[in-house]
């Protein structure tokens, strides 16, 4: 949510992985485990990371494929 906040609220999942991967600072080697055919672990870490989050309502997919900050998650941050 810190990362989603820091990018204006709301974004795709290349640049939220992105931002994700340099805040806590995997190694190359770390990037480069692989879960299942091309898909590296982090990859699927994250995505299930946004699942558990929409799933407890601090976040929203867009139609457009941009994850976006709900009410709930903002109320969290400012606390």
């Amino acid at each position: 949510m810190r990362v989603l906040s820091r990018l204006g609220g709301a974004a795709n999942v290349a640049e939220l992985d992105r931002e994700i991967i340099k805040e806590v600072r995997l190694s190359d080697s770390q990037l480069q485990v692989k879960r299942s055919g091309n898909r590296a672990e982090i990859q699927y870490r994250l995505a299930w990371i946004r699942t558990k989050a929409k799933q407890n309502g601090l976040v929203a997919k867009e139609a457009n494929r941009v994850w976006r900050l709900t009410g709930k998650s903002l109320e969290l941050t400012n606390d």
